[in-house]
């Protein structure tokens, strides 16, 4: 009697023995495992598996599994050269077994009779595929377009319907699927051409375009499309203003706002005109208007067409969105309190909005900004009160203490800061709590200094992997060297364990609801045989998929899988998220899980980066992380490029300041160079603020320029105070996300002293050293 083979066998046969199910050979060393189908038991399965993590080790050589892989990855190899004799022949044996490699085998196959004119033959081996299968979505495209390179026509059109009804109900299928689906449809009628296929084809292929993001591959192959129709003969019509206002949106969303001004510049009858009767498109299409005008700064433009908006529009969301950015405009533009009474009337007369809250905190940061810290108490105070539970809580807490601080109201200030003191240092608030009792603690260091050498020495502990938890450490040994010994001997005992435990956990605790998703049993074995991309792609689409929140463990083994399949942004980003809702203390036990989510992604070209300057190289590892999340080839909606995210004009500068000639935009996305010019650009930076951190790292987010202004006007403040009053919200947030990703670094990865290097004291002061620290 055959034993059936279920994906739970499947898996624990993976996971338990040297073999699977595709095995030459049984795995005669392991019992089989208890299947509903072999078992009477009935009682509840437990609810997690604990997972060897060797497990996942890739395939030992000789293996069967190693050997299909091996022939996978050659035929891949052989597709990528375009010699598709040689990848028909990798695949010859692998099409007639079952499973995973059979699957891949038989997709890779099809690419190849493609190529070589077998349309006919490359659908037949499609054929093989199931339904079930995870492969089925994706190759329905190659198998239309076999079967319409045969003449197929009504074969090809059935097939991308059927994917069409597949996308419907798997959302997770995502959007570039189903408009892959409709381009090739779009050709499908365009060359059958009976009736209106030509009219069907010209209004998918200009729906593509108008949602398609700019300067994308759909944008020009959809703009191809039309261009295709057109030339048969059926006449271009004008974008209407629906239209416009359509691809206004997906403009405004990729951050293109000159586009966006270009797109509806001569729309403003029209606009006007719809406006006039509130309809949609001229309600969306002002505010779209009114938004990249704002974007550009542009706020002679932007507030009155904002506010043509909020006078005649009925839609309660578009009309508070306009508000919004109306009063942010008022503020930059330097009407401080026309500001104020515009984000006043937003929380007044949308309290149930989730932006009101955010109104009354931006109206009390304006306030500050004005120079009326009463003013700003009181709105502060007022948003407290009406949104006890809002999530700018903490930020109005803080902003009341802040305005405290700048009087020098200290006691004052200590109301506030005890209240945010009070909060969970784990969870959404983690970053506002250890900010107050950090400042609670300088605070009473003036009033009562024994309680605040307890409350820092306490911060310092507690927070080993936070900026503020080294800057309690920096300010406790700087008011008191006796009493930071301790602290001290404390945190070089916890930097001891942590970096003594190196490597990776042995074992997983992982929720069996995960395990058990065929998906990822299919990406465990292509991760164990090389095939990385595809794995993580799987392994990404299951854990989105999931209603509900996956537990920490399971997200630590999905980040691990992640690693084996060479996605570093995928695998760290996991945890970034998780640690938002709960984060782990700093402890032995959780070494593994921090070192997941603080990888040594492209460790080897960081160092080589930085072994020639006389700061860390962990420091760049830190600011990679928050630059790019180790996205080689990110481009930011400001058109900063690669790991390190560099402006061009700064990389052609740098690179011809070190001798790189000819650069070249495309390069920055290569890993090593980005680095090299990056590192070398910051060690500039390094140099000019004498080694001071907040100032190199501020001067590398919002420009060197800036920061001197910055240092000019506040320059009398101690650093830390300084830090908090940076103007820019985006550089203020970086320079501490840096520092705590760069301490976090150190205490896993690094030598020495536990802490990482800060200064406190006066910034003008600071500046006529070297940091002494």
């Amino acid at each position: 009697m055959l034993l059936k083979i279920t994906p739970l066998l499947a898996l624990s046969l993976i996971l338990l023995g040297n073999r699977s199910c595709e095995s030459e050979q049984p795995a005669r060393s392991q019992p089989a495992p208890v299947t509903a189908e072999n078992s009477s038991d009935t009682r509840p399965q437990p609810k997690h598996l604990e997972i060897e993590a060797d497990l996942l080790l890739p395939f030992v050589e000789g293996d069967q599994l190693a050997r299909r892989y091996a022939l996978l990855r050659d035929a891949e190899a052989a597709l990528s050269r375009d010699d598709a004799e040689a990848a028909i022949a990798a695949t010859e044996t692998l099409i007639s077994n079952a499973g995973t490699t059979a699957e891949l085998a038989a997709e890779q196959r099809s690419r190849a009779l493609s190529m070589l004119g077998q349309h006919r033959q490359a659908a037949k081996t499609l054929g093989l595929i199931p339904p079930a299968s995870w492969l089925w979505p994706k190759t329905r495209l190659q198998l239309a377009r076999a079967q319409f390179a045969e003449q197929g026509v009504a074969e090809a059109l059935r097939t991308l319907d059927d994917l069409d009804a597949r996308i419907a109900l798997e959302a997770s299928l995502g959007q570039s699927l189903q408009d892959e689906s409709q381009l090739l449809r779009s050709a499908i009628l365009l060359t059958r051409n009976l009736g209106d296929d030509a009219a069907v084809a010209l209004k998918l292929c200009r729906g593509l375009w108008l949602d398609a993001k700019q300067e994308s591959e759909m944008a020009a192959q959809a703009e191809a499309c039309m261009n295709d129709i057109h030339a048969i003969g059926v006449a271009k019509a004008k974008l209407s203003l629906a239209e416009k206002v359509r691809r206004a949106k997906v403009l405004g969303q990729a951050h293109a706002n000159r586009q966006v001004i270009e797109l509806l510049a001569d729309q403003d009858k029209a606009l006007s005109e719809q406006l006039a009767e509130a309809t949609p498109e001229g309600c969306e299409g002002s505010y779209e208007l009114g938004r990249a005008h704002h974007k550009q700064r542009d706020y002679k433009r932007s507030i009155p067409q904002l506010d043509r908006v909020i006078d005649s529009c009925k839609d309660p969301e578009l009309v508070v969105r306009a508000r919004y950015l109306k009063a942010l405009g008022e503020g930059r533009a330097g009407r401080g309190q026309d500001s104020i009474e515009s984000f006043k009337e937003l929380a007044r007369l949308h309290s149930s909005h989730s932006y009101a809250d955010d109104a009354l905190y931006l109206a009390g940061k304006q306030a500050l900004k004005d120079d009326r810290p009463e003013l700003a108490r009181t709105l502060f105070t007022e948003m407290s009160r009406r949104f006890p539970e809002g999530d700018m809580v903490g930020p109005g807490l803080w902003g009341m203490a802040l305005a405290d601080l700048r009087q020098d109201r200290k006691l004052e200030a200590l109301t506030w800061l005890e209240q945010l003191a009070a909060g969970s240092a784990k969870g959404k608030q983690r970053e506002h709590v250890l900010k107050a009792r950090y400042w609670r603690g300088r605070v009473l260091l003036t009033s009562a200094p024994e309680q605040g050498i307890q409350q820092l020495s306490e911060l310092a502990r507690d927070a080993p992997l936070h900026y503020y938890g080294a800057l309690a450490w920096w300010q406790l040994k700087n008011a008191d060297p006796e009493a930071a010994k301790p602290v001290a001997s404390y945190l070089a005992g916890l930097a001891g364990q942590m970096r003594q435990k190196q490597g990776k956990p042995e074992r997983f605790h992982v929720e069996r609801r995960f395990v058990e998703e065929p998906r990822i049993e299919a990406a465990i074995q292509m991760a164990r045989g090389g095939f990385a991309k595809g794995a993580a792609q799987l392994i990404s689409t299951v854990l989105q998929e999931a209603e509900d929140p996956w537990e920490l463990g399971t997200l630590m083994f999905a980040s691990h899988l992640l690693e084996l399949a060479g996605d570093p942004y995928r695998s760290h980003n996991l945890l970034r998220k998780a640690f938002g809702r709960a984060h782990p203390a700093a402890s032995a036990e959780h070494r593994g899980l921090l070192s997941y989510a603080f990888p040594l992604a492209f460790h080897d070209e960081v160092h080589k980066a930085c072994a020639e300057y006389d700061w860390a190289p962990l420091l760049f590892q830190g600011l990679v992380r928050e630059e790019s999340a180790f996205l080689p080839a990110v481009v930011s909606w400001a058109g900063a490029m690669g790991l390190s995210q560099l402006m061009w004009p700064t990389a052609k500068e740098t690179a011809r300041k070190m001798g790189i000639k000819n650069l070249q935009r495309e390069q920055l996305s290569e890993p090593t160079l980005n680095l090299r010019i990056g590192s070398f650009y910051f060690n500039g930076l390094h140099r000019r603020w004498k080694g001071h951190l907040p100032l190199a790292i501020g001067s590398y987010n919002a420009g060197p320029g800036a920061v001197r202004r910055w240092v000019r006007d506040r320059g009398d403040l101690d650093l830390d105070l300084w830090v908090e009053t940076i103007p820019f919200d985006q550089t203020r947030h970086y320079v501490k996300r840096v520092l705590s990703s760069f301490q976090t670094y150190h205490l896993l990865y690094g030598t020495g002293s536990a802490t990482v290097p800060l200064r406190v004291g006066p910034v003008r002061l600071a500046l006529e050293q070297q940091d002494p620290t």
